[in-house]
């Protein structure tokens, strides 16, 4: 599940698609199968024995088996150069989660048609049918831009003498998104949202006011304290004790990156950030340049970092004065990923994630090292 089909050295691409995406594929190779060899042996053999006997119904049936051979040629040449096909998947997937996938082939002349998809795995046969002929499957699809996918036919005549093969890329246009791994850990108990040697927070707790502070862009407007903004002549609003929690920041070492290993980190980022903000905790990802807030667009961002990515993000605003920051930083590790914590100037090591423990099993890992101080 780690990289979209790559069309092989050598195949033409499929022709480009049409306003209702149907796309065709480009003819690659023609050739006789062992029964139009063994049909024109036949005919040959039958010719020679009707003309040395003079019998013209056997040159005639002689004929006739001879003739089927370019005839059948000339209609699986024909009927693989019209297959067209299309792709039906959803916008955007859970990369590793199992899907239903559809890809339509229409067939408008007599054919035989073996349909192989590279993208999904799918193997099966097509009708003749204008409006194509659905094969659907379950398929679990990458992380990242699933653009296109290989698409092989193999067409053969009704008489199974000829085989012709056409292939082409067909477009997928789907976004694998990072599975969000479920830690199953108590947010205040988790290893990143304990600061090392420090009190994480502030006393109090739920919505506790601890004092006001100046108004930022976003404020509720309910949270304003409006006395205390007459007596300033400028906005404030209430601090809750919620707002008192540190900040989680979740970082993609600057490394190179095998893409099995960034897979498993994306789903660890948002593992994390998701377990973080269940907690009450502003959470933030770092990765190719780039700090977002956890949400849709950092999930999507997620999908879309290449192997090579992991810069330095742009540098965060300092926390609010007694407020301060924990930072978890995703590396790459032998056969996995490495978790690193760091708060109050001290930094904790995790430990490292194999690559290859179940996606399941994940939260397992984290209940355990979260139990170790």
């Amino acid at each position: 599940m780690t990289s979209n089909p790559r069309r092989p050295e050598g195949t033409p691409p499929a022709v480009g698609a049409d306003p209702d995406g149907w796309v065709r594929l480009r003819r690659t190779r023609t050739r006789p199968t062992r029964r139009a060899v063994l049909n024109a042996v036949l005919g040959l053999l039958l010719y020679g024995a009707g003309a040395n006997v003079n019998a013209g119904f056997v040159i005639a049936l002689a004929s006739l088996l001879i003739g089927t051979v370019p005839f059948a040629w000339f209609t699986a040449r024909r009927a693989a150069g019209s297959v067209r096909v299309r792709r039906r998947l959803p916008p955007r997937v859970t990369a590793g989660v199992e899907v239903d996938t559809e890809l339509e082939v229409a067939v408008p002349t007599p054919a035989h048609v073996v349909v192989h998809d590279h993208l999904t795995g799918t193997v099966g046969i097509a009708e003749r049918r204008r409006g194509g002929t659905p094969l659907r499957s379950m398929a679990a699809l990458p992380r990242g831009q699933v653009a296109d996918g290989q698409v092989d036919v193999i067409v053969s005549d009704v008489f199974g003498l000829v085989e012709a093969r056409a292939s082409g890329d067909v477009p997928a246009l789907t976004l694998g998104l990072p599975a969000i791994a479920d830690l199953h850990t108590p947010p205040l108990d988790a290893p990143w949202a304990v600061e090392i040697g420090e009190e994480v927070a502030r006393e109090g707790a739920g919505p506790e006011i601890l004092g006001v502070r100046e108004y930022r862009h976003g404020d509720p407007v309910r949270a304003i304290h409006w006395r205390s903004s007459a007596r300033r002549s400028r906005l404030v609003v209430r601090e809750l004790a919620a707002e008192a929690l540190p900040g989680i920041r979740v970082d993609l070492a600057p490394a190179t990156w095998d893409r099995e290993v960034l897979d498993r980190a994306a789903e660890l980022a948002c593992g994390i950030a998701e377990d973080a903000r269940g907690g009450g905790y502003p959470v933030e990802i770092g990765v190719d340049g780039i700090a977002v807030g956890w949400g849709a667009t950092a999930r999507n961002h997620l999908a879309l970092v290449p192997p090579n990515a992991g810069a330095p993000a742009r540098p965060l605003a300092p926390p609010p004065p007694g407020r301060t920051r924990v930072t978890v930083t995703l590396s790459p590790a032998t056969d996995g990923v490495g978790i690193t914590v760091t708060a109050a100037g001290a930094t904790r090591d995790l430990g490292i994630v194999p690559t290859d423990l179940p996606f399941a099993a994940v939260g397992g890992w984290f209940s355990f090292h979260a139990t170790e101080r």
